[in-house]
């Protein structure tokens, strides 16, 4: 037997108050304030991210979280920019990073 929608419904509207949120256990506010002080950080610092130091962090995950989405002449400046002994030096730490794995 199909459900009929021009009947009340039997239980009283439970959407017309609010409700309140249930409490948030002290680890998760913790969790909570850290994503907001890292995210502040974050926006306060924005040349956070211009740094080319995290290349050298970890390679691999560089080239796939940034250099995917650069266009190839933004690669080929960044390069440039980098130098040649910069360019080895991230070879190198890509070299460490495949071992590590």
């Amino acid at each position: 037997m199909a459900p009929r929608f021009d009947s009340p419904p039997a239980t009283p509207n439970s959407f017309s108050q609010p409700r309140p949120r249930p409490e948030r256990s002290p680890g998760h506010s913790a969790q909570i304030r850290a994503q907001n002080r890292r995210r502040e950080y974050l926006e306060r610092n924005g040349g956070y991210f211009q740094s080319g130091e995290h290349e050298l962090a970890d390679p691999l995950l560089y080239d796939f979280l940034i250099r995917r989405f650069q266009t190839p002449a933004e690669r080929e400046a960044e390069g440039k920019a980098k130098g040649y002994a910069r360019v080895l030096e991230g070879r190198s730490s890509a070299a460490r990073s495949d071992w590590r794995s």
